[in-house]
């Protein structure tokens, strides 16, 4: 049976970093995101519900849905992102679902999945085990305002959005600081990968 290890944190706490680190040293990750991203892809499955359900105003003029404009929609209307969620999420399950197969049928032992929203979702039940990515709310602040352009107020709105990163430390099997610079960053995951797994 292959391990099946869910890897989260909080926003612009360095969870893709890490992700990125983990698949250097050989091993297989899936991201929630690029396979939501490719479902909502002009030929994926659910691109014509999207547009029909949130105005042709998301789309861009490379005919693509701009995920900025849609995730301003739905972002503080709880109505509208169930509404999104309920299009994507089914697909994105079944893709992961397969993806998975795919990399256990290649021999694999251990796999990663990046989700950001594991624990806001409640899906801890579906790994071995979590590991969760986390640096304090000041580093996490200036990251965030300078990766997404955004101002101090609509950062801090986005981190208050989901689950503090306290509570997830708490919840997950492992845990990751990432204060430092990428070189501490990766010998953090090294160490994980050589003496948990």
């Amino acid at each position: 049976m292959m391990k099946w290890i869910g890897l989260t944190g909080g926003i612009a706490t360095g969870k893709s970093t890490v992700a990125e680190i983990i698949k250097q040293f050989g091993y297989p990750v899936v991201n929630a995101d690029e396979v939501a991203h490719q479902a909502l892809s002009p030929n994926g499955p659910i691109f014509s519900d999207i547009v029909k359900a949130f105005g042709q105003d998301i789309v861009d003029q490379a005919g693509e849905i701009d995920r900025r404009r849609l995730g301003a929609k739905v972002f503080k209307d709880e109505e509208a992102r169930l509404k999104l969620e309920s299009f994507v999420h089914p697909i994105v399950r079944q893709r992961v679902k397969n993806l998975r197969s795919d990399i256990e049928k290649k021999g694999h032992t251990i796999a990663f999945y990046d989700v950001p929203l594991l624990y806001e979702k409640n899906m801890q039940g579906d790994f071995d085990q979590v590991v969760v990515v986390w640096c304090d709310e000041n580093i996490q602040m200036e990251r965030l305002i300078r990766r997404n352009s955004l101002s101090p107020i609509e950062a801090r709105d986005r981190i208050q959005a989901q689950m503090p990163i306290k509570v997830k430390i708490k919840l997950a099997d492992f845990a990751i600081e990432n204060n430092g610079g990428q070189e501490q960053l990766a010998q953090a995951v090294s160490e994980l990968l050589k003496n948990k797994f």
